[in-house]
Parts: structure tokens; C-alpha cells; sequence
């Protein structure tokens, strides 16, 4: 592709200075007055970005007439104002009145509660966690806190712009003029693809040159966030994988687990096919003694997808059913089929006052089939079981149900598809 001279060359230099000192105020997040020097930096040359651009005004023809119609937008803009009364504060007053607040949700199935606690950046996420705890200690039991888990997002904001993080804020103006610099190359006969003068930050594609819209500034929640537990304040995390089909691994399994494999499960009905994976799962607990966690995500377009989610405790699991409730709304899926080994019990209130359902006297092992669908389908196979000698497994009748409610670790993904 030939490159082509640069028209607006202070212009564009300055759009890559501003890409740069946006990484630096991210590098700096958690350093206050590393944080401030870089944001006032990036307002800065936010603001000698347009004035760069008006003393190249001979290089792009009918300026006047058409950068009159951007200063117009950028009046009517709420970010791009107060961009230019920051770098008019921050050049002949003072600094902003910047604060550092953490945002957190805590969550078990449900969203028990969000919380907003200003603090200083760098005060550790135990602490954080211990005062959540000591928050919702007056409103619910301390088993059951120490069950969920928390989302901690810190958060730079800014007294005059007080619903938007400021590293969003930034991203913003820098895509807003980006555009007005891209639009400028077109003015002058050039391509800011095809511009000479590139930036070696680090490789940006074609969409993000000619958009403004560069992933890297879309992707710094992640870094500026933590999961942990509030039973002992540690990272959290779980891992789940999707299964992908391997004909020669289904020839073994159908051969192991002695499955009668003549129906086609893309053309049976949901329950249909819901029973049909019940009495595999039983072979295969039959023959392995043991059944691993299994989620089947079914949609129009991706028919049966498998997911294999092993988790180390109730924590994880709260944190797994989030995830899969977001599948569920990325891939319009409308109904899954989940497959788990669990202890059952009917000592309620043993349960509630913090006993764990496997240490409970009348705990009963099973193996778990539920299936539920985005247009009130719901059924549940349920199989107790018992380990003989050398481990066999001793099957009872399987339990049918049509009542899903109790399935409480189900919400996540009911409340996608209710809109609740």
C-alpha cells in the first residue's frame, strides 16, 4: 500500500501523544500523583490537538466552513466541554477535583447488593472487603455473606463530571477527535491508513486507525478490577472450557458407556432430548463413578454447544452462573441442559445456620439432570445414589420433576431471558 505525506503533521503528531499519555495515566492508575501529572497532561494536549489543527488550516481545503460545523459539535458535547474548562482550570487556576471511589457489586445467584466507597487508589482489596462485610453484617447472616463474592472496580472521577470515570472520559475526546483528524487527512487528499506518520505505540488495525475506537482503551476495566471472596478476601477465579466435537472421541464414548446412539439430537424435541442425556449420564456415572459438572447451551443458529465447568466451591459457582448468563445473552441461547453430581438434603435448618449440605446428617448423593428453557420449559431428573464395595454405584428410581424453583443457582439466566 503506498504511503502517502502527511498533510496535518503537527496535528496528527499530537492525536499519537495523546494515545500515549492516555497509557500513562493508566500505568499510573494506582499511583495518585502519577495519576494526576498524566491526566492533566493528556487535558492538555487534548486542547493543542485543535489548535495544531487551526495553524494547519491552509492545508485543508474550505476550513473555516467545515471546522466550524466540528466546533459546533464539540460545544454541544458534555465530555468535550468539560475537557476545555478542565485545561483552562488546570492552565490558569488549579487542579481538578479529582477523587478515587471503588464500585462494588457483591453477588451470590442474585446481586445482594452495590456499594460506593471513596478511598484512597492504592488501599489493598481485603480491606475493601472487610468493610463490605462489616456493611451487610446488619442486614443478612455471616455464613451467607462469606459465601458471595465481590466485583471491586476503582474509579478516578472528577467533581464536574461526576458519572464518568476519567479514563473513559478521555477515551472518549480522544475518539472525538480522531475523527475530526481522519475526516482532515480525507479533506487533504490522504488516508490516515495510508499516511506516512504512524503510530509505534503498538500495532493498531485498519478499523481502529479510521475509527478512534482502539481496543485498548475499551479493554482497562479488566485491570482496574478485582474479583474476590469475602470469606477470606482472595482472588477468585474458575475456569470452564467449551467441549468441541471429535468424531473419533464419540466413536469411544458410545462404545464405553454402551450408548444407543440411533436418534439424531438436533431434531428431537428439548425434553425429548433432556431424558435421552439423563440416561447417558447415568452410564457414564455407572461406569466412571463419577459424573464431572456439564452445561449444554442450546440456541437457533449454534444448536448444542457442551461446556465442562468444574468449580472449587459455592464461591466459584456463583461466579460460573454470571458467566454463563452472559453466554446465554451473547449467543440468544434458549435453553440448557445442566448435568452435576450434588448432596442433597432436607435439613433446612441445618443449612441455614451455616452448616454445609454435605455435612448434614440426612445428606443423600445424586446425580443431577435439569433442563430450562427460555419459554418456561423446566424439568428435573433426579437419581440418589450409593457407593458399594470398591466403589460401585447403586442406583435408586430416578425423581422427575416439573418444578424448577428451588433451583435457585438457575437465576442468573432466568433473569436474561425475563428481562428482570
Amino acid at each position: 500500500m503506498e504511503k502517502t505525506a502527511c498533510p496535518i503533521l503537527n496535528t496528527h503528531k499530537r492525536l499519537i501523544e495523546i494515545h500515549r499519555l492516555w497509557h500513562q495515566c493508566l500505568d499510573n492508575y494506582f499511583d495518585p500523583e502519577g495519576f494526576r501529572t498524566n491526566l492533566n497532561a493528556t487535558i492538555q494536549a487534548l486542547r493543542n490537538l485543535t489548535f495544531a489543527l487551526q495553524n494547519e488550516k491552509n492545508a485543508i481545503p474550505e476550513f473555516d466552513d467545515w471546522y466550524s460545523q466540528w466546533q459546533q459539535k464539540m460545544g454541544d458535547d458534555e465530555i468535550l466541554s468539560w475537557l476545555n474548562k478542565s485545561r483552562v482550570k488546570i492552565v490558569h487556576q488549579k487542579d481538578l477535583e479529582t477523587k478515587s471511589i471503588a464500585r462494588v457489586e457483591i453477588k451470590s445467584y442474585l446481586d445482594i447488593a452495590n456499594l460506593e466507597i471513596e478511598l484512597p487508589p492504592f488501599i489493598p482489596s481485603e480491606i475493601i472487603g472487610s468493610e463490605c462485610v462489616s456493611l451487610l453484617s446488619k442486614k443478612y447472616p455471616n455464613n451467607k455473606i462469606k459465601e458471595c463474592y465481590a466485583v471491586i472496580e476503582r474509579r478516578w472521577t472528577e467533581a464536574k463530571l461526576p458519572n464518568w470515570e476519567l479514563l473513559d472520559a478521555l477515551a472518549y475526546g480522544f475518539k472525538f477527535l480522531s475523527n475530526i483528524v481522519v475526516e482532515a487527512h480525507e479533506k487533504a487528499n490522504c488516508q490516515s491508513v495510508t499516511c506516512t506518520l504512524g503510530d509505534s505505540l503498538h500495532t493498531l488495525t485498519e478499523e481502529e486507525i479510521v475509527t478512534g475506537d482502539y481496543s485498548c482503551m475499551n479493554t482497562q476495566q479488566e485491570i482496574r478490577s478485582s474479583t474476590i471472596t469475602l470469606s477470606d478476601f482472595a482472588t477468585v477465579s474458575f475456569d470452564y472450557k467449551e467441549v468441541k466435537f471429535k468424531e473419533d472421541i464419540a466413536k469411544k464414548a458410545v462404545k464405553r458407556y454402551k450408548i444407543n446412539n440411533q436418534f439424531n439430537r438436533y431434531e428431537m424435541g428439548l425434553l425429548e432430548y433432556s431424558e435421552k442425556v439423563n440416561d447417558i449420564a447415568k452410564k457414564v456415572l455407572l461406569k466412571d463413578k463419577y459424573h464431572r459438572q456439564i452445561f449444554m447451551l442450546h440456541s437457533p443458529s449454534r444448536k448444542w454447544e457442551i461446556i465442562d465447568a468444574e468449580v472449587e466451591n459455592q464461591t466459584s459457582k456463583f461466579m460460573l452462573m454470571s458467566e454463563l448468563a452472559k453466554l446465554v445473552k451473547k449467543n440468544e441461547v434458549d435453553a440448557i441442559i445442566h448435568i452435576s453430581e450434588a448432596w442433597l438434603t432436607q435439613d433446612i435448618d441445618a443449612v441455614a445456620n451455616g452448616t454445609a449440605v454435605s455435612e448434614t446428617d440426612d445428606r443423600r448423593e445424586a446425580l443431577c439432570v435439569s433442563i430450562i428453557g427460555k419459554n418456561n420449559i423446566g424439568k428435573s431428573y433426579t437419581t440418589f445414589f450409593k457407593r458399594g464395595l470398591l466403589g460401585k454405584i447403586i442406583l435408586s428410581e430416578t425423581e422427575i420433576s416439573d418444578n424448577l424453583g428451588e433451583l435457585n443457582y438457575l437465576n442468573p439466566i432466568r433473569r436474561i431471558w425475563t428481562g428482570n
